[in-house]
This record gives structure tokens, C-alpha cells and sequence, in this order.
């Protein structure tokens, strides 16, 4: 009968546990006789198929079935005496890199002068189910389903019907008997170590592995991704304790599951409006994937931290939130410089593209609604030079925007369409902000507010050929409105010798709205009541304004102030496309 060596010391449980009070009787019992031998070769063996059987769980979504299985797995397991020497078990567990069943020393502890063959034993096991539970946390965050007490999982439901859950290995009174059946009668030691070995000892319940195999129901989000994290650094601790030959495949799988974990807590994070703990997340897992070199993980890790700074950046002051669009766009940065590892993945480079112009397109459209309401109205030059130097940022970041979507081909032409409505709001805030301020008359270039007009309608015109009037009437109508409105307003008292040219091109805008389809003017009227009657009412506003400027210029009696006032009357009575169509049409009539 094999002996324990002095030099062990027999009171440190397989459970990792220091303060084990239970070890000393199991392992005491364990080397009795040869058929105690045996029995552990096959708890072993027992062992490992309950791990096995909780892979299996997991991966049929049995979440809660798992953790039970496991549970007896570890209790088995770790219940295994830790130090048998001159002693083989055909172990069912295999290395990453060699498919085939082995023999491996029970008791092998890694060692330079030992072969990797024979150290692969109980810490391979240890490393798997750490693996597995912090799996099945991860998993069990992604079911939405479960319930505390009821889980109303499809597989759960399945696992409770077939009688499964009985098999996972619940430490009852009844399950107990069988496990024992066929040993030596008359041997009390015997009962009451077969007792310990298939339950679940106390002291178990809060230490080591064990503590994480409980109920997952009552966590929070933030709960079950620590726990998993701990669980995988855990496995990459009993990892590292292998030789590199063996276990360098399962590192790195941990480590991609330890970088999504910090990825997906970075998110939980972020969603508790957290950025600060969202950023450190989101570093640990990309420290992680890098360690593995798994450069589409790091891409799309930079990108959760580039949109969780943009989110941020919405809700902040300007001057704050500029500094966050800056950072984002350093995220996305470095995605894109990403992918130059990655050169064959089309579709993650579109995405990288995309969300890069999205954040230049926001910054710019940010900087331009709120600076062209400051830029000239400042107290001193030099603020003023500021303020135009921000103006000149918010053109850049558009023009950067729809630089990239026009980049991504026809996919994105809708985004490049948008972009454009975009220059050419900014375009048209410019050319307002000069008007209203009377800068065109000490302006040096007398024709800088022509410009800005010329440069509007040339950014909307690009607009429109892709929003067109079937495809999409709200966005056609849209942009008619905005030219419109820019030229009714242009059109003011300070702009006295073009403002009945600027009236009656605005008022062809807004009749262009006629090429708007039948069907599809009414399906949009019905389903934008609100907007239907803005456009009818800007456009009587214009013939209301140019039948007033008419008559101050041409009398009351004049030629184009009765067919305006014929125009304007009807346009107070129809409301719907076919009526607009008639106005278009005799309108058309009078300037042909």
C-alpha cells in the first residue's frame, strides 16, 4: 500500500482552501486500503465527467443546471487525495494541443525535471472549472428570462421535464446510498467517508470556487461580471502554474473571455452613466485581447469607449463636451489604425469608417449650432477670432464627416446625404448671422454673404440627390423648407434690391413640393399631421410676404399683385398635394 511522504503536508485541502478542517479525515480514509485507491481513481474520473456534463449544460443554456453539476463536480474532485505517488489514472481530460486520452499521474506536481505529460492532472481540472463557472456568469447575464426562484428558460423547463436536474447531483440522503453501493460492509470509517466525499462540505460553501456555484438570480449586472472576472483570473493563475507546452491555447482562450468580461462590465458602467470606471473596463479589456493578440476585439473595444465618451459628450456644455468628441474620435482612431491587422474584414471596417464619421459629424454639427450664435456677438476681436476659429472647426469636422461616408461607397450614400444637410445648415446659420448683423457692409469681400447662400444651396442640392421626393418625401420636403425659409428671410428690409427675386425663388422651392407622389403625399399627411400643416403654413407666409412686397413696389392693382392675391387666396383653402399641384401650375403659367 502506497504512503503518504513525510513532507506533505496533508492538511491542505484539493479546494485551495488554507483553513480546511476536513482534508486530514478524507485523506486519512484514502489510503487505508488498495480498494481506496480505486475508489479515488474513479472519483477522479467521476469528477471530470461532471465537469464534462456541466459544459454540456452550459452550452444547451441550462444555466442553473450547470452551476448544480459543477457543484458536485468540485465537491468530488476536490475531495480527491491530492498526493498519491506511484500511482497512473487514464485521466478523460486532454490538452489543448493533443486530442488523444492519456495517462497522467494523479499527484504530479509541475516541476522543470518532469515531463509535461505527467503535470497536467489536478490543476488542468481546477482551471476548467474556473473557466466554466465564470462562463455560465457571463451566459446567465445574457438570459433575460431568468427568474429568481422559477426560471423560465427554455432549457431549464426541458432540463425539469426529462428529470435531468435530478442527475446534476443535488447532496441528498437519497443520492447517497447508491454511490456507496458495493463497498465492504462493517467498516463505519467507510459510511463516513463516502459521506464526505459525495457531499458538499460546509466549509466549502464559502471559500474558493464554491462560493460562486450558489443561486446567480439575485445578482445585479455589475455582481455577475465581477464574479466571472475573478473566476477567470483564477483560471489564469492555476494556468500559469502548467508548462507553457500544455496550457498556452487555454490561456489565451481565458484571456479573450477575461477582455470580454471587462468589456461588457464597461458597458454595464456606462449605462450607470459611469464613464470614469467605463474607461477602466474598457482599458483591462484591451489589455487582455492585446495580450492574444485578438486585434478585432481590441477594435471593437476602442469603438464601446469612443461611443461611450460621444454619449457622454451630448449631455455636457460645449466647452466640455468638445473635449469628449476630441477623446472619442482618438478611440476611433485607433480602430481604424486597428485594421491593418485585420486587412480582409470589409464589414468591421465599415463600421470602424462609419462611427468615425458619426462622432466628426456630431462635434461639427455641435460646434456650429453654438457657435454661430456666439461669433459675433463677442466684446473684443480677439474673442471674435476665437469664436471664427471654432466656426472654421465645425465646417472642418462636417466636411471630415462626409469625407469619410463618401469614402464607404454607394452603402453610405444616405449618410453622405445627411452630412450634406448638414453643411448646408451650417452654411445657412453663417449667412444669417452675417445678415443680422450687417457684416456684409464692413466686411472687406463685399460678396461673403452670397457665398454662404451659393454655399447652402450647392450642400442641400447634393442633399437631394439622394432624399428624393418618392423615395423620401419627409426628407425632400425638409430640405425645401430650409432653402425656402433661408431665402424668405434674406429677403428682409436689409436686402432691399433682391429681395423679390429671393421671395419668388423661395416660393419655386416650396411648389417643387408637388413632385411628392399622390399615394405618398397621403400616407405622409396621415402620418405626419404636424409636419404637413408647417409646410403649408410656411408657404402661405410667402406668398403672403411676397404679395405684400409686391404691392409696396408695383401697387395694388398691378398685374403680379392680383395673380399673387389669387395665389395666396387659394393657398389659404387647399391643403393637400393635388391642390398644391394646381397652385405649381399656374404659377408656372404667369413666369413661363
Amino acid at each position: 500500500m502506497p504512503k503518504l511522504p513525510s513532507s506533505i503536508n496533508s492538511s491542505v485541502c484539493a479546494c485551495g482552501d488554507d483553513d480546511c478542517i476536513e482534508a486530514w479525515d478524507i485523506q486519512e480514509w484514502l489510503r487505508t486500503s488498495k480498494s481506496e485507491w480505486k475508489m479515488c481513481k474513479l472519483g477522479c474520473l467521476l469528477g471530470e465527467s461532471g465537469l464534462a456534463l456541466s459544459q454540456a449544460y452550459k452550452e444547451n443554456d441550462q444555466l442553473h443546471q450547470a452551476l448544480k453539476v459543477a457543484r458536485l463536480a468540485c465537491s468530488i474532485y476536490g475531495s480527491m487525495h491530492q498526493h498519491l505517488e506511484e500511482t497512473k489514472f487514464i485521466s478523460s481530460m486532454v490538452s489543448e494541443r493533443n486530442e488523444k486520452t492519456r495517462t497522467y499521474s494523479v499527484g504530479a506536481k509541475y516541476d522543470k525535471s518532469s515531463s509535461a505529460d505527467d503535470s497536467l492532472t489536478f490543476d488542468l481540472f481546477w482551471a476548467k472549472a474556473w473557466t466554466l463557472v465564470g462562463d455560465v456568469y457571463v451566459e446567465f447575464k445574457y438570459c433575460s428570462s431568468c427568474s429568481s426562484v422559477n426560471c423560465s428558460c427554455p432549457g431549464d423547463r426541458i432540463s425539469r421535464c426529462s428529470g435531468a436536474s435530478s442527475s446534476g447531483g443535488s447532496s441528498t440522503n437519497d443520492d447517497k446510498p447508491s454511490a456507496a453501493k458495493g463497498r465492504k460492509k462493517g467498516k463505519k470509517s467507510d459510511a463516513k467517508s463516502m459521506t464526505s466525499l459525495l457531499g458538499d462540505p460546509a466549509h466549502h460553501h464559502k471559500h474558493g470556487i464554491y462560493k460562486y456555484l450558489g443561486d446567480l438570480s439575485l445578482k445585479d449586472a455589475y455582481q455577475i461580471y465581477s464574479d466571472a472576472l475573478s473566476c477567470y483570473e483564477e483560471a489564469i493563475k492555476t494556468l500559469g502554474r502548467l508548462p507553457s507546452a500544455g496550457s498556452t491555447e487555454l490561456l489565451q482562450d481565458v484571456l479573450k473571455k477575461k477582455g470580454g468580461a471587462y468589456n461588457e462590465l464597461g458597458c454595464t458602467w456606462l449605462a450607470r452613466n459611469n464613464l470614469t470606471k467605463a474607461e477602466i473596463c474598457f482599458a483591462q479589456a484591451m489589455a487582455a485581447f492585446k495580450e492574444v493578440s485578438d486585434h478585432i476585439n481590441v477594435i471593437w473595444v476602442n469603438m464601446n469607449l469612443g461611443h461611450g465618451r460621444r454619449l457622454f459628450a451630448e449631455k455636457m456644455s460645449l466647452e466640455t463636451a468638445v473635449v469628449q468628441y476630441w477623446e472619442s474620435l482618438k478611440c476611433y482612431e485607433a480602430a481604424k489604425s486597428e485594421l491593418y491587422f485585420v486587412p480582409r474584414d470589409a464589414d468591421l471596417r465599415n463600421t470602424v469608417y462609419e462611427q468615425f464619421a458619426n462622432t466628426y459629424l456630431m462635434l461639427g454639427m455641435r460646434l456650429a449650432n453654438d457657435v454661430t450664435e456666439e461669433v459675433l456677438t463677442s466684446p473684443s476681436e480677439r474673442k471674435r477670432r476665437e469664436e471664427r476659429s471654432k466656426k472654421n472647426l465645425a465646417e472642418d469636422s462636417i466636411c471630415m464627416a462626409l469625407t469619410l461616408f463618401e469614402s464607404l461607397g454607394e452603402s453610405f450614400k444616405q449618410q453622405a446625404a445627411y452630412a450634406y444637410l448638414q453643411l448646408g445648415c451650417y452654411y445657412r446659420n453663417c449667412s444669417l448671422k452675417l445678415l443680422e448683423f450687417g457684416h456684409k457692409k464692413r466686411d472687406s469681400s463685399e460678396g461673403v454673404l452670397e457665398q454662404y447662400v451659393s454655399l447652402a444651396k450647392r450642400s442641400w442640392q447634393s442633399a437631394l440627390e439622394f432624399y428624393g421626393p418618392q423615395a423620401h418625401p419627409h426628407m425632400y420636403l425638409t430640405i425645401l423648407m430650409e432653402r425656402s425659409d433661408l431665402l424668405l428671410q434674406l429677403s428682409g428690409p436689409a436686402m432691399q434690391e433682391s429681395s423679390l427675386s429671393y421671395m419668388q425663388e423661395a416660393l419655386s422651392y416650396m411648389l417643387e413640393g408637388k413632385n411628392v407622389s399622390d399615394e405618398g403625399s397621403e400616407n405622409f399627411r396621415i402620418q405626419n399631421p404636424d409636419f404637413h400643416i408647417k409646410f403649408w403654413r410656411q408657404l402661405q407666409e410667402i406668398l403672403k410676404n411676397f404679395l405684400a412686397r409686391t404691392i409696396s413696389y408695383s401697387g395694388k392693382e398691378s398685374e403680379d399683385a392680383l395673380k399673387l392675391t389669387e395665389l395666396y387666396r387659394k393657398s389659404l383653402k387647399f391643403t393637400d398635394k393635388t391642390r398644391l399641384s394646381a397652385l405649381h401650375d399656374m404659377y408656372a403659367s404667369w413666369t413661363s
